[in-house]
C-alpha cells in the first residue's frame, strides 16, 4: 500500500482510464500493465460499448455521482464487441460526450488493423491512435510521448 501510495504521489500519470473490451483475459492483462507502469490511478473496465456509455453516463448523473470520480481521461476502445461495437460507441460518443468531455482521447485496440478502419477512423477527431491487441509494455510508453497524452506525464 505503501509502495502504491508512493507512485501515485511521486510520478505523474493519467487520473481514469476506462478499458472497454468484451474478452475478460485482454482486459485483465491491460489493467495489469497500466498498473504496473503507474499509467494511471484508476481504471474502470466496461465490457462492451454500451456498458462504457453508461459507465460515461454515470459520471453526469447528479444522483450517483461521486465526489471523487473523475471522468477518464483516456478510453482504450476495442472495436469488436457484442451488444455495441467500437464504431457503434464512438458514433455515440462524438454526438453525445466529445463536447463535454474535451479532454478525454481515445486509443482504438484492434487485433487486425486493415486499411478500411484506417481511413474510418479519420471520421472521429477523438481518436487519438489506433494500437494493435495485445497491449504490451511498450504501448503505453510510446503513448506518454503522444502530444495529446504527454501533458499528464511531465
Amino acid at each position: 500500500m505503501l509502495f502504491d501510495n508512493y507512485f501515485q504521489t511521486k510520478n505523474p500519470m493519467l487520473k481514469n482510464v476506462l478499458l472497454v473490451d468484451d474478452d475478460p483475459m485482454a482486459l485483465l492483462m491491460t489493467k495489469e500493465i497500466i498498473k504496473n507502469e503507474c499509467f494511471s490511478t484508476e481504471v474502470t473496465i466496461a465490457m462492451n460499448g454500451l456498458l462504457a456509455l453508461q459507465e460515461l453516463e454515470n459520471f453526469f448523473d447528479t444522483d450517483t455521482k461521486q465526489e471523487q470520480m473523475q471522468a477518464p481521461t483516456l478510453i482504450f476502445l476495442d472495436l469488436n464487441m457484442p451488444l455495441m461495437d467500437g464504431w457503434e460507441f464512438l458514433e455515440h460518443y462524438t454526438r453525445c460526450f466529445s463536447a463535454k468531455l474535451p479532454d478525454t482521447n481515445i486509443i482504438l485496440l484492434s487485433g487486425s488493423i486493415d486499411e478500411i478502419d484506417v481511413e474510418k477512423v479519420r471520421k472521429y477527431p477523438v481518436v487519438t491512435k489506433i494500437l494493435r491487441k495485445p497491449m504490451l509494455n511498450n504501448n503505453l510508453n510510446y503513448l506518454k510521448k503522444n502530444y495529446l497524452l504527454q501533458q499528464y506525464f511531465a
